[in-house]
């Protein structure tokens, strides 16, 4: 199916990964009508502490992931705001900025 031009992505306001199997991971639903979508997330210092891609479609745990480590290794973040940047990168939708806040 064509993906319609006004289609966006709805990325949620918040996570709590708190292990209550509510809002525990950031997940952004419809990921897959944009293949070539990128997003990464950044703390307030402007350090990147996440990052993913369609093909990846990997779920944000509030914890701080490189490249290089598993996610069981991975660091818990402090409770707070952060920085999600989305790209669309098929040339039609501007990149999408947005706060998400996290709760311990």
């Amino acid at each position: 199916l064509p993906i319609k031009p006004e289609a966006e992505i709805q990325i949620p306001e918040g996570i709590s990964p708190n292990s209550d199997g509510i809002n525990d991971t950031l997940v952004i639903p419809g990921l897959w009508a944009f293949p070539k979508a990128t997003w990464v997330i950044f703390n307030r210092w402007g350090q990147v502490v996440f990052e993913s891609n369609a093909h990846q479609n990997i779920a944000w745990d509030g914890r701080y992931h490189s490249s290089n480590q598993s996610n069981t290794s991975a660091e818990l973040l402090p409770e707070g705001i952060y920085f999600i940047v989305y790209n669309y990168n098929d040339g039609h939708r501007p990149k999408q900025t947005k706060n998400i806040y996290l709760k311990r």
